[in-house]
C-alpha cells in the first residue's frame, strides 16, 4: 500500500486489513482512488460516533475538550 492520504482500489484488494487498520489507528476516513477519481471513503466505526451521537454526548464531548483546551482556544481567539 502507498503512503500517501489516499489508497487506491487495488491497495484495498490486495490489502483491506491495512486500509482497516490504518483507519482504526488514525480515526479518520481513507480516501479510496479509481482511476485516480476519488471514489468513496473507507470510514471506520468510531468516527460515526458524533455524527449519531445524542445533544448530551456532544455538549459532553464539547466541554471535555473545552476544559482540556480552553486556556490555549481563548488565548488564540484574542490573538
Amino acid at each position: 500500500m502507498n503512503d500517501k492520504h489516499f489508497v487506491t482500489v487495488s491497495d484495498l484488494k490486495q490489502s483491506p486489513a491495512k486500509v482497516i487498520d490504518r483507519a482504526k489507528r488514525t480515526g479518520e476516513p481513507v480516501p479510496i482512488l479509481r482511476n485516480n477519481q476519488l471514489e468513496g471513503y473507507y470510514v471506520p466505526a468510531n468516527a460515526l460516533r458524533l455524527i449519531n451521537a445524542t445533544d448530551e454526548e456532544v455538549q459532553s464531548a464539547f466541554d471535555a475538550v473545552l476544559d482540556q483546551y480552553g486556556d490555549a482556544l481563548t488565548w488564540l481567539a484574542k490573538n
